[in-house]
């Protein structure tokens, strides 16, 4: 570039004159006018793209205006950007915010270690050869470096099937409510939107942390229920958009059917735990047991989410020239690692998350300890996952008695427990054929899938290639929830209504002036930083407000 074209091109550089420059969203102005100028448009070029005279858009550049939704996914296509980081939010949230360990995870790394040794211990005993000695090693190196990673951890990318149905929930009830659990007989009968939220892995636990550190510090929720009975439509948006900041939902449609099922497990053995709530004795805290039915099936997932996409002979040919930490690891010892260290990985995200202790000590116990030995709180966990694995199968009083006798901890009697088991017979088949029913009227994408395989069975029923009884009996739609090309279809809808929500929550509304603006997304940016740190003093030195400020803020 010549001395005399990058003086002119300076001289219309946009300057950001406000006094009150602290969040990385006023530079909009300035991050506009460079990628304009990257792809060598000229403003009045972009003026006539948008449909907007050449003073108006030269407002954006300028800081003087923000341009409403549909003018920024116009500009978006334009300067061929998503529109997420013509926002920044991406940019912003890409930032390493989990650098550092943090403090809950840190605490259990001793657990961690004890883990991987009977980790070590079963695979000399059952799997070591000559041949693969240098396995050890590797399980070794691999374990430290989850470590290291989980330690890190606070985010997770989300489920796509769980989050198409609250996003679509959130957009559909955005003007009829104020309160999620307004919204009733949502995947169950008698079971709001706030109870099918409270069931969610993920989505539960990180939201009733993050309600009670931003909205109810002064009056903490001590229950998931009661976190979601007291959120507003606004900020679940709110904690959607935190929640999904840094990975959105995990990507990979040929991994979904597994990772679908293990979260699953998680929710179904929570609603157990529900039905449960009256014959528990008083010796389990009942938050404690639904906490942990939830939190248990997280490290399952999060290993999978870490290790997975480095398996031997599936990804090592497309990972860069830096190796992965977790390359050559076969599917056998990924198995293995997923058995023995799932549990204490749980804990330790879930002390990240500020799980009560006895919470996090029944999560390490429960694979380290023969079920005779554990707490009461850790043999109701066993006792329920042991009829959710089952998948609630028929069986009689007298059974019943008979599997209890190996929980001596609980007291509870056959006969309840057989009234809780046909009870969630009944649950288990509405809940699963009612959200298969959600998903698809939330995508468009899913349902056509749905629709072309039952075409398809029709059409080679008539030709006799399948028995004619198909189309008397028309396969359930909860039969292709875990069909390859359904769960694509779903992850497709599922990050586009997800870019929609973050149009909605980054975009000015009605009537709202452009200082109220610049606040509001201010905000989300201060509460991204204070979520993970919790550090008031440091959010306040950023951002250049007293702590007295930032708790105000929190709040809004």
């Amino acid at each position: 570039m010549s001395l005399d074209i990058q003086k002119n091109v300076m001289t219309n550089v946009p300057t950001q004159e406000k006094k009150n420059q602290n969040f990385p969203f006023m530079y909009f102005g300035h991050r506009l006018w460079r990628l304009r100028e990257k792809r060598n448009i000229k403003s009045s070029q972009m003026a006539e793209f948008l449909g907007v005279s050449t003073s108006e858009y030269r407002s954006y550049e300028f800081g003087e205006r923000i341009p409403d939704r549909q003018t920024l996914i116009k500009l978006a296509r334009t300067l061929e950007v998503d529109v997420s980081k013509l926002l920044q939010w991406s940019v912003y949230a890409s930032r390493k915010l989990e650098d550092a360990p943090l403090e809950g995870a840190m605490a259990l790394h001793k657990e961690f270690d004890l883990a991987v040794e009977r980790l070590l211990e079963e695979y000399r005993q059952f799997y070591f050869t000559p041949e693969n000695k240098t396995d050890l090693e590797l399980i070794r190196r691999v374990s430290e470096n989850i470590k290291k990673d989980v330690s890190r951890t606070f985010y997770l990318p989300a489920m796509p099937m769980s989050l198409l149905m609250i996003t679509s929930a959130l957009d559909e009830a955005e003007h009829d409510v104020q309160f999620i659990h307004e919204i009733n007989d949502f995947a169950l009968d008698r079971e709001s939107f706030a109870g099918f939220m409270s069931r969610d892995p993920y989505m539960s636990l990180f939201s009733h942390y993050v309600a009670n550190l931003l909205y109810f510090h002064d009056s903490p929720s001590k229950n998931i229920q009661d976190t979601f009975n007291r959120l507003t439509l606004e900020q679940v948006k709110e904690i959607v958009l935190l929640a999904t900041h840094k990975h959105a939902v995990y990507p990979t449609d040929e991994d979904l059917p597994l990772l679908q099922q293990q979260m699953e497990f998680g929710s179904v053995a929570a609603l157990m735990v529900r039905e449960m709530k009256k014959i528990l004795p008083d010796s389990i805290n009942y938050e404690n047991l639904y906490q942990t039915a939830l939190m248990q099936c997280v490290g399952s997932y999060l290993l999978y989410v870490l290790i997975q996409p480095s398996l031997k002979g599936r990804g090592e040919e497309n990972l860069p020239q830096a190796p992965s930490f977790y390359a050559g690891i076969t599917s056998q010892i990924m198995e293995l690692m997923t058995h023995h260290l799932h549990p204490v990985v749980s804990a330790m995200i879930g002390a990240n998350w500020g799980l009560d202790n006895d919470v996090i000590k029944a999560l390490i116990e429960h694979h380290a300890q023969p079920t005779q030995k554990v707490s009461p709180l850790c043999a109701a966990l066993k006792l329920v996952n042991y009829y959710t694995d089952c998948d609630f199968e028929t069986i009689g009083e007298k059974d019943f008695a008979e599997i209890l006798t190996k929980y001596p901890q609980l007291s509870i009697t056959a006969e309840d427990m057989l009234k809780v088991s046909t009870r969630m017979n009944i649950l288990r088949d509405n809940l699963v054929e009612r959200s298969s029913t959600l998903v698809e009227n939330s995508s468009d994408l899913a349902n056509k899938v749905y629709q072309e395989r039952l075409k398809k069975i029709k059409t080679n029923a008539s030709y006799g290639i399948t028995p004619s009884v198909a189309i008397l009996r028309p396969p359930k739609r909860s039969e292709f929830r875990f069909d390859q090309e359904y769960q694509k279809a779903m992850v497709q809808e599922t990050l586009g209504r997800l870019n929609d929500l973050r149009m909605q929550m980054m975009s000015p509304q009605k009537q709202e002036g452009l200082a109220n603006f610049e606040k509001r997304i201010g905000n989300l940016y201060l509460k991204l930083d204070y979520i993970t740190t919790k550090d008031l003093q440091a959010v306040a030195e950023k951002f250049k407000l007293s702590p007295d400020e930032v708790k105000i803020r929190l709040k809004g």
